[in-house]
């Protein structure tokens, strides 16, 4: 997903990008994802957005249960002017 929101927004092949100048910072500390890990990498992000993080990208690929802290964490981050987007499974 994130080569897919970086790639070249018009490279005339056949594959168009949305944003082709950003930054792409990973977040993975190749652990088992948690309800916890998810909200600590939130508030990292937040804390950033004085560093210019805009967009936060989800695909922590977890079954359909929910956080209320995660949403929670999602409404603050959106208060805080940043696009969060999740993806969605196949």
């Amino acid at each position: 997903m994130a080569g897919i929101v970086g790639a070249i927004r018009n490279n005339k092949i056949g594959m168009a990008g949305i944003l082709d100048s950003v930054r792409i910072l990973p977040i993975f500390d190749g652990k088992d994802l948690t309800y916890s890990a998810i909200e600590d990498a939130f508030t990292y992000l937040i804390d950033k957005r004085k560093g210019d993080v805009r967009v936060i990208l989800m695909t922590e690929g977890s079954d359909s249960s929910s956080s209320q802290a995660v949403t929670d964490k999602i409404l603050e981050a959106t208060a805080a002017g940043m696009l969060v987007v999740v993806t969605a499974g196949n």
